[in-house]
């Protein structure tokens, strides 16, 4: 069994009568259906409907939240959940005290730890938020590990895979895995982002690829063209697997054995994971 810290992660609170339901109002996913105990990742969208903020939601009751979010993009965030507050009795706050760990195996029975399941794959083990003195007194495992079975499962995290401001959440697969539910009603984007799910406008597509050498803002080639940008990538089985932002048009040549890509000028691979539908056609339209 290894721990993995997710040092880069930190710890946000929100409590006061309500708190749940504010996070439902503005962000992604639908945050009433999580019961307490369990976990959800969601987003912060601008009124574009690009991602400002990706985070991950631990209730602890209707009026207390937990929220883990990159550390590079945790004092912006608050300064925007205090905005959109309003005048509602909420309180805000960093807590300096808490880390994210988490275990990709069975976790053991710890009464001082409580592990919350990754909701998102089965394959992703458990999360789970912890005291300083608690992470002195824990091992860990490079992290590097952790991180590649991530970005092998196609499950993005943070600014390096989900730009701020550019990224979209179809593009980035976000909504197979609730992280934006369509039946909420309004919150910041959702009127672009329904349009692009209705109307199946997703031309680019975050995906995993593997290759002998992989590094953030490397160029993906096919056919002599850039057809999207590495953003994150971590060693994996003898080379590299990275997350990549594809072109939906070339990746299916790329599929069906019509083309090829490389990396840096070796041979690159797409890896769909198991798990994941069929990737949809840049001219098809949802019938819904």
């Amino acid at each position: 069994m290894a721990f993995y810290h997710k040092a880069h992660r930190t710890v946000l609170r929100i409590t006061g009568e309500g708190a749940l339901q504010f996070l439902h109002d503005i962000l992604t996913a639908d945050c009433l259906s999580v019961p307490a105990g369990g976990m959800r990742q969601s987003c912060l969208l601008s009124p574009q409907g690009r991602i400002l903020a990706e985070m991950v939601l631990y209730p602890k009751g209707p009026d207390d939240v937990y929220l883990d979010i990159d550390e590079s993009q945790a004092e912006d965030t608050l300064k925007k959940l205090r905005l959109y507050r309003l005048r509602r009795p909420l309180t805000l706050s960093r807590e300096e005290d808490l880390h994210v760990i988490a275990c990709l195996d069975e976790v053991p029975a710890m009464a001082d730890i409580a592990f919350v399941k990754d909701a998102r794959h089965e394959a992703m083990g458990y999360l789970a938020l912890i005291s300083q003195s608690q992470l002195a007194a824990l091992s860990f495992a490079p992290y590097e590990a952790y991180l590649a079975r991530r970005l092998s499962l196609a499950l993005p995290e943070g600014p390096l895979e989900l730009t701020p401001n550019r990224a979209l959440m179809l593009e980035a697969g976000l909504d197979l895995i609730k992280a934006v539910d369509f039946k909420k009603g309004c919150y910041i984007g959702q009127e672009v982002t329904a349009r692009t799910h209705y109307r199946g406008l997703v031309k680019k597509r975050l995906l995993p690829i593997t290759a002998p050498h992989l590094a953030a803002e490397m160029p993906v080639i096919c056919a002599g063209k850039t057809i999207g940008t590495v953003h994150h990538a971590a060693p994996y089985n003898g080379q590299m697997i990275g997350l990549a932002t594809l072109k939906l048009a070339a990746v299916h040549e790329i599929l069906d054995g019509t083309a090829s890509c490389e990396a840096e000028g070796a041979p690159a691979e797409i890896a769909l994971p198991d798990w994941m539908p069929p990737l949809p056609k840049p001219d098809d339209k949802t019938a819904d």
